[in-house]
C-alpha cells in the first residue's frame, strides 16, 4: 500500500547527520544528495509502500544513534522514543547503542565477530540454544510466505559492502570529513547487529531495512564532500534528483524492492 516516501524523518536525519559531520556544505545541497541517493535504492521503496511504520522510524534511528554516537543523550532518547513510537522494532537496534562507548578497534571486533557468527550459524544455533521462545518467534514470522529464510550470506555481503565503502573511498573525500564518514561506519555496523543475531529467520530483509536506509545518508554525505568539484556541484545534485525521482517512480510502479 502506497503511502508516500517517508521524507519527514529524511529531513531530521539529514540535519543529524550534517551536524555530526560539521559540514561546510548548505544543508539544502546536503539534503538533495540524501534524498537523491534515497530514491535509486529499492530498499527506500519498501520503506515507503511496504514496511512504512518501520520506514517512518528507519531515518530516526539513525538520527538517534549518531547523537548517542555524540554523546547528545537528550537528544538521543527523544528521536529514540519518537522512532519507537512509530516502530517497535526500532528498540532493537537502539539497545545496541552501547557498542558505540567502545573504542574503534573493539567496535571492529564486535562487527567481524558478528559476521562470522552469523554466516557460520552459530548465532542461529546460540538464539535457539540459549533463548528457544525467541528461535521460535523469529521462525514463525509470516511462516506462511513464501521467502527464503535461513542464512543470507547475499544480505550479509551486501550489508558489509556498505560498512567498507566509506573506508576504501576515504582518500577521495574532503579532509576532515572522510574520517568523520569514516566513523560514522560504527552507527551503521551497530544497526545491523540485530540481523547478525536474527537475520536467519523468514523476511530477514525487515531487519536491514534501517541500516540500508542509512548507507544512503552516507553515500551522500561522500558525494557532498567529494575532492572532485563537479561530483559536488549543486546544479548536478539537482539534476541527479530530477533523475532519481523517475526511478523512484519506476520502482513504485514495477514494485522493485529488496
Amino acid at each position: 500500500m502506497w503511502s508516500g516516501p517517508p521524507i519527514a524523518g529524511c529531513v531530521v536525519a539529514a540535519r543529524r547527520y550534517h551536524i555530526y559531520l560539521d559540514s561546510n556544505r548548505g544543508f539544502l545541497t546536503f539534503l538533495t544528495a540524501v534524498v537523491l541517493f534515497l530514491f535509486v535504492s529499492p530498499m527506500f521503496v519498501n520503506a515507503a509502500i511496504n514496511a512504512v511504520r518501520q520506514g517512518l522510524a528507519a531515518p530516526l534511528v539513525f538520527a538517534a544513534l549518531l547523537a548517542f554516537h555524540q554523546r547528545k543523550w537528550s537528544k538521543f532518547v527523544l528521536l529514540g522514543a519518537v522512532a519507537s513510537s512509530l516502530h517497535y522494532s526500532s528498540l532493537m537496534y537502539l539497545a545496541f547503542a552501547p557498542v558505540l562507548l567502545l573504542s574503534l578497534r573493539r567496535q571492529r571486533i564486535v562487527a567481524a565477530v558478528g559476521f562470522v557468527a552469523y554466516c557460520s550459524g552459530l548465532s542461529l544455533v546460540a538464539v535457539r540454544v540459549a533463548v528457544p521462545a525467541l528461535y521460535t518467534e523469529v521462525m514463525n514470522y509470516s511462516v506462511d510466505a513464501v521467502y527464503r529464510a535461513g542464512i543470507r550470506y547475499d544480505f550479509a555481503l551486501f550489508s558489509l559492502f556498505w560498512y567498507l565503502l566509506p573506508l576504501m573511498v576515504s582518500r577521495i573525500v574532503q579532509s576532515p570529513y572522510g574520517e568523520r564518514i569514516k566513523q560514522s561506519t560504527a552507527v551503521y555496523m551497530v544497526m545491523v547487529l540485530p540481523f547478525l543475531l536474527l537475520g536467519w529467520g523468514n523476511y530477514s530483509n525487515r531487519y536491514l531495512l534501517v541500516p540500508w536506509v542509512a548507507a544512503s545518508f552516507m553515500v551522500a554525505a561522500i558525494a557532498c564532500h567529494s575532492r572532485t568539484p563537479l561530483l559536488r556541484h549543486p546544479l548536478l545534485l539537482r539534476c541527479g534528483l530530477v533523475a532519481a525521482g523517475g526511478i523512484f517512480c519506476f520502482y513504485v510502479t514495477h514494485m522493485i524492492i529488496i
